[in-house]
């Protein structure tokens, strides 16, 4: 079984496809650490999620631009080389305002200093689990 990796380390097991029952959807993954970004799209894909992946945000514009019509979830870093992830966010809700979106960070005080929206948010380091349930939720909101 592969592990799933984070800036200080592995943290956990990639479960197998079909240990959770996620709605099928696609997630446009950006994250500029190679390791962290294949674990991550490792584990969404080990539980029946598609993936796309970009290793900044202006990889991750080009991609989204292609392939908007079938992103259902944008799951970006907090900090990312030139823009932000939440600037990249805001960027492409506003070409969609229905995609949902879940950022991650391993810098607490990033969050801390969030204006006053409600944002999703995963803090790093996390296992499969618990980044394939964040996932499922984030996923859910507003289809209930």
């Amino acid at each position: 079984m592969d592990e799933i990796a984070t800036r200080e380390g592995v943290v956990g097991e990639v479960l197998p496809a079909g240990a959770l029952t996620p709605c099928l959807a696609t997630v446009l993954l950006v994250e500029d650490e190679q390791f962290v970004r294949e674990g991550t799209s490792e584990a969404l894909r080990s539980a029946g999620y598609s993936v796309l992946t970009a290793r900044s945000a202006a990889e991750a514009g080009q991609l989204y631009r292609k392939c908007e019509d079938i992103v259902d979830l944008l799951l970006t870093d907090v900090v990312l080389p030139g823009e932000s992830g939440r600037e990249l966010g805001q960027r492409f809700q506003c070409w969609n305002q229905r995609l949902k979106i879940l950022f991650m960070s391993g810098y607490a005080e990033q969050i801390a200093g969030s204006d006053s929206r409600r944002e999703e948010f995963l803090a790093k380091p996390f296992s499969a689990a618990v980044l394939l349930q964040r996932v499922a939720d984030v996923l859910q909101k507003g289809k209930e």
